[in-house]
Formats: C-alpha cells, structure tokens, sequence
C-alpha cells in the first residue's frame, strides 16, 4: 500500500523532547580536485573547508594521495568495484568506494588528520558516516553512479561518471 504524503501529526507538546541542538551547521564550501589512482582505484578526489578553515594545503594533499596509495597497496582499503570518491578537510578524510557485488552500496571509510601528520583511521560509529559538506558530495556522487549503473557500463560510460564532479 502507497501512503500519501506523510504529514506528522503528533503531540506538538512531546516535540520539545527531540532536536534539541545548540550548535548550527557550519557553512562548507566544496571543490573538485582531481582522482587519485592506484592499483584498482580510481577516487574522484574533493576537497572541503568551512568558513573558519583553509581549503586543505598542497602538502596536506600530497600526504593524503600517499596514505591512500600505501592503504590500497596494503590492503587496507578494499578497491571493491574500483570506484569511488573521497573528501578531503584539513582535519578529516572521507574515503568512499562502491561495492562489486551490491554496486549501490557505499562503503566509508574515515581518516582524521592528527598534529604529527598522520591520518588515523576512525570507527563510523563513534564519527559519523558523513558531515553536511560530505553529504552533498555523496549525494551528487550516488546519482552519478546510479546513471552509470543504468547504463551500457562502457569505457565512455565509466569515463563520463569519473568528469561528472559536484560543482558549487
């Protein structure tokens, strides 16, 4: 059974237990930023600032492309279908990469950027499996990847996902 549009009807007064928060949402800006490859991978590669922060250093990026290549080299990053995405803050790395056998599953992994340079990996649960930033990549990126799914699954096809970047 289809339901028409849901619409809450519950005690206005019980509303005042739930949402209850004190902090808003930062402001982020997100930019493309080219692919990071290797053995399998391919990662379209974004980068993520909030108003308050720098968009990640050269350097910052460079030690990122080297963490991801010695993960996948070592597997500590499972390639899966060999496409995915990733997020990068000054503080916080967002790897994500589509499944083989469920193509419409994501799997995140998340990385955070400690003072000695060291990118350490996070559980989920205690992090978040994305931010608002990270959300409106993941939300560009798996429409993106459905498109691709529904199509002919060509080099062109393959090649057309990897150019369609979330641009702001």
């Amino acid at each position: 059974m289809i339901m028409e549009t849901p619409y809450y009807r519950g005690n206005l007064e019980q509303l005042s237990d739930y949402g209850n928060v004190t902090r808003k949402a930062p402001a982020r800006k997100i930019a493309p930023y080219g692919f990071i490859e290797n053995k399998g991978l391919i990662l379209k590669h974004y980068l993520m600032h909030e108003q308050s922060q720098m968009f990640p250093t050269e350097e910052n990026i460079s030690k990122v492309r080297s963490l991801l290549k010695r993960d996948v080299g070592s597997g500590d990053i499972n390639p899966r279908s060999g496409m995915g995405f990733s997020v990068q803050s000054p503080s916080i790395l967002n790897v994500c990469i589509f499944d083989q056998d469920y193509p419409d599953v994501v799997f995140p992994q998340i990385y955070s950027h400690l003072l000695n340079d060291f990118w350490d990996p996070q559980d989920i649960k205690k992090y978040g499996a994305f931010c608002s930033g990270e959300g409106k990549v993941y939300g560009h990126e798996l429409n993106a990847w459905l498109e691709y799914l529904g199509s002919g699954k060509t080099n062109g096809d393959k090649r057309t996902y990897l150019n369609d970047f979330l641009a702001e």
